[in-house]
């Protein structure tokens, strides 16, 4: 079980998100936490042990007609059971190149 936490940006720009979930001693433990990452979409693993988490590090991307040259790769991080996120810098190549 996840609990996703969202924050709004101020005025323009990304806000935070947090992931928490249910630690060993009952309190929540944060597995992710990025002050600006905009999520796209949480899928789950094929294998029902987690979660992946598609965006972006910033919202360049949000704002493509004035940030046209800039270039702004997906990012997956991949979320198992109660341990921290991971980078997965394979998943995350191959999701930009197909999208």
């Amino acid at each position: 079980m996840y609990l996703v936490l969202q924050g709004g940006g101020y005025g323009c720009c990304v806000g935070s998100l947090t992931i928490l979930t249910p630690g060993e001693d009952g309190r929540p433990r944060t597995v992710f936490s990025a002050a600006q990452y905009l999520l796209d979409r949480i899928l789950p693993l094929e294998d029902g042990s987690g979660i992946q988490l598609i965006g972006k590090s910033t919202d360049s991307e949000a704002r493509a007609t004035g940030n046209a040259q800039v270039y702004d790769p997906y990012r997956i991080y991949l979320v198992i059971a109660g341990a921290p996120a991971r980078y997965d810098l394979d998943l995350s190549k191959a999701y930009t190149e197909r999208h």
